[in-house]
C-alpha cells in the first residue's frame, strides 16, 4: 500500500513494528526516500508507566518474553525518556525531515 501511495507522488509515513532485518534493508531500496525511525524506551520506565496495561499480562509481549532486536542501522533514534525532551528531539527531527522533503517537492 505505501508504495501505491509513493508512486503517486505522495509522502508516505508509516508505523512499522518491523524488527526483520531483511525487510528492513529491502526498504532501504524498495522506497525512493525511506527514513528508518527507531524510538528507544528504558523499558523499566515503559513498565512503571504502564497505562495501557499491556504489562501486566506477562505472556507473548515483546521486549519482555519475546526478544526485541534493535532495528538495523536506523537513520535517526530517538531516546524516549518520557520526559519533554522527548518531545523537544521529536520536534527538532520532525522539522529537520520536513525541510528535506520541501527541497525535493
Amino acid at each position: 500500500m505505501c508504495k501505491n501511495f509513493e508512486s503517486r507522488n505522495y509522502i508516505v509515513i508509516a508505523s512499522v513494528q518491523g524488527f526483520i532485518k531483511k525487510h528492513q534493508k529491502k526498504n532501504r531500496t524498495y522506497f525512493k526516500d525511506y527514513i528508518q525511525i527507531f524510538i528507544k524506551a528504558n523499558f523499566k520506565l515503559l513498565r512503571k508507566r504502564n497505562i495501557k496495561k499491556i504489562y501486566s499480562n506477562k505472556k507473548n509481549i515483546l521486549g519482555l518474553d519475546i526478544k526485541f532486536p534493535v532495528p538495523y542501522k536506523s537513520h535517526i533514534v530517538i531516546n524516549n525518556k518520557f520526559n519533554n525532551s522527548f518531545l523537544l528531539l521529536i520536534n527538532k527531527y520532525s522539522k529537520n525531515i520536513y525541510e528535506q522533503i520541501q527541497q525535493k517537492y
